[in-house]
């Protein structure tokens, strides 16, 4: 595997899967059938909000998902603040390492897809 192929995986599993899900949820789910105290909380601020009002919360979502797999990628990376003292090593089938600029891929992909 690939740094980039690597970096596709992660922003579409982590970033427009689960935003796009959230979303659906956020829309879709019956609010009667909604137990959980947060949901019903998000869920009351949504249905209250007018639609440019829920455009900016799906941005939000957007945003904070790519600033924490960022930040995540940074760490892996090695360029990131981290307080870890052992080095994680990934590498592809070939013992390539993959890490090094898995984050600059990764931001230069969401800028691309106007996360």
């Amino acid at each position: 595997m690939k740094s980039e192929h690597l970096v596709d995986e992660i922003l579409t599993r982590t970033v427009n899967e689960n935003v796009t899900f959230y979303k659906s949820m956020l829309e879709k789910i019956p609010r009667n059938e909604v137990t959980d105290p947060y949901w019903k909380e998000l869920l009351a601020f949504y249905d209250k909000s007018n639609q440019g009002e829920r455009e900016l919360i799906v941005k939000l979502m957007k945003q904070v998902s790519q600033d924490s797999i960022a930040s995540l990628l940074s760490i892996i990376d090695g360029s990131g603040y981290s307080e870890l003292e052992s080095e994680l090593k990934l590498s592809d089938e070939s013992d390539k390492p993959l890490q090094g600029e898995l984050s600059d891929i990764f931001i230069k992909k969401c800028e691309e897809t106007g996360i």
